[in-house]
């Protein structure tokens, strides 16, 4: 963790690290959360960006949580069936009973459970009966399914390719890569990166399990996340 006050150069030493991974041309990786978007262009006031880097053409990878989101991004687009329990326990305080009720869900509905909960037209008490929990629980996994479907950066259609393979092979790569996360809330942000560093380190362990070959030459990968004291 680094930690310091507003203008102490947090964020100036993350670029540097950036720059560093760019620079060494594939000997590490570096895959960087944005909530603002001041690493891609350096944050205005004439400072330099990672976009300004000599190495950003060949090396640096961009992408952005919401549409629109200018020249040099491409459209992050997450696969809902690839989002599992773990990652929604990691982003959201859950209490017991809903928990439990999530696993219910799960066993009954397997992959569509998430729309499931989120549909407006089935009855939430007949859900909650068919659940075994409260009504109230249900609601609450119902308000959180609809807000996870409407976020701009996961897809319904389990057919579109998710990029966050993309993402792990450019980091296996050595490449590094700026996720930029304005306009999602601290929770948001977690799913997303809980998601992406997931599959970063199941492709990392399968590698150690299966090609030790193959994981030696991976190079080491950081992963930072920028005002982590808002999701801590």
């Amino acid at each position: 963790g680094v930690f310091a006050t507003t203008g102490m150069g947090k964020s100036n030493l993350m670029k540097v690290l950036a720059g560093t991974v760019l620079s060494s041309q594939g000997r590490y990786s570096l895959l960087l959360f944005d909530p603002h978007g001041e690493y891609l262009d350096g944050g205005g006031g004439g400072r330099r960006g990672l976009r300004d880097h000599p190495w950003a053409p060949d090396r640096l990878r961009v992408y952005a949580t919401r549409p629109g989101s200018g020249a040099g991004y491409t459209a992050l687009r997450l696969s809902l069936g690839e989002l599992t329990l773990g990652d929604l326990q990691t982003a959201y305080e859950w209490s017991h009973a809903q928990e439990d009720a999530i696993y219910r869900l799960s066993r009954l509905y397997r992959e569509d459970w998430i729309t499931t909960a989120a549909d407006e037209s089935l009855d939430v008490e007949e859900l909650a009966q068919q659940v075994g929990a409260a009504t109230a629980t249900i609601q609450v996994i119902r308000r959180r399914a609809q807000r996870i479907l409407d976020l701009p950066c996961i897809s319904r259609d389990s057919s579109q390719p998710s990029l966050s393979e993309r993402i792990v092979d450019e980091l296996a790569g050595g490449d590094a890569v700026l996720v930029e996360t304005s306009g999602l809330s601290s929770m948001e942000e977690i799913l997303v990166a809980s998601v992406i560093t997931r599959r970063l380190l199941d492709s990392y362990a399968a590698a150690y399990l299966e090609d030790r070959e193959r994981f030696a030459a991976l190079p080491p990968t950081l992963v930072a996340l920028e005002e982590a004291q808002r999701v801590l």
